[in-house]
């Protein structure tokens, strides 16, 4: 008889998706098919190249510094702002292409992008004999869920890394590793200048 799958096994991803709305919400990830796709090829093999086109497009708006700040281990730690008075008019009377740029590199996939990706991981890492075809397409459903707040081009780098790095399918948590730095220094971004766009205009 066909073991099926234990859902009770499948590790949950500890996220901060807190439900806000307006500027706020642009750290949560947006939607939009067509610039998720333009993402996933502007970023290639670095996601990081996004997120640092980003900075100068936003430098070049405020005409000011957006500063990497690094640990005493030299490990990125937080982007910081120029001061609220040096920045505020030129954000405020900028607002929307400070928005644009923010929501284009929040974009995420579609979640059909995402399920199947995660199939092609499943294709090219050792088959789980125990499962299904139906049990296989219900886990990479189950797991597009949980990184729907991811943008595009960082979910296809972690899924592409994965498939070069391990040879059994991974568990949320694995593949998350591959996630989070990426996202941490993109939504660290989107945060920062976020928080002061608001402090400008507030959250309209």
């Amino acid at each position: 008889m066909t073991e099926k799958l234990n859902t009770s096994n499948i590790s949950i991803l500890q996220t901060n998706t807190i439900k806000k709305t307006g500027i706020q919400s642009i750290a949560n990830g947006v939607r939009n098919n067509s610039i998720a796709k333009t993402l996933v090829v502007q970023a290639g093999s670095d996601p990081n190249k996004v997120t640092k086109a980003t900075v100068s497009i936003l430098e070049s708006i405020i005409n000011s510094k957006i500063t990497e700040k690094t640990n005493n281990q030299y490990m990125f730690f937080r982007w910081e702002m120029p001061s609220i008075s040096d920045c505020a008019d030129r954000l405020s009377g900028n607002r929307i292409a400070v928005q644009k740029a923010l929501e284009e590199c929040m974009t995420v996939a579609d979640p059909k992008d995402i399920h199947q990706w995660l199939m092609e991981v499943m294709v090219c890492t050792a088959k789980q004999s125990h499962l299904t075809e139906k049990d296989l397409a219900f886990k990479a459903r189950v797991y597009a869920r949980k990184f729907e707040h991811v943008p595009a081009d960082i979910m296809k780098y972690a899924c592409d890394k994965v498939i070069m790095n391990c040879k059994f399918f991974p568990t949320v948590a694995e593949i998350n590793e591959y996630v989070q730095p990426m996202l941490h220094y993109r939504k660290s971004l989107v945060e920062a200048v976020s928080s002061k766009l608001i402090a400008s205009i507030g959250d309209k």
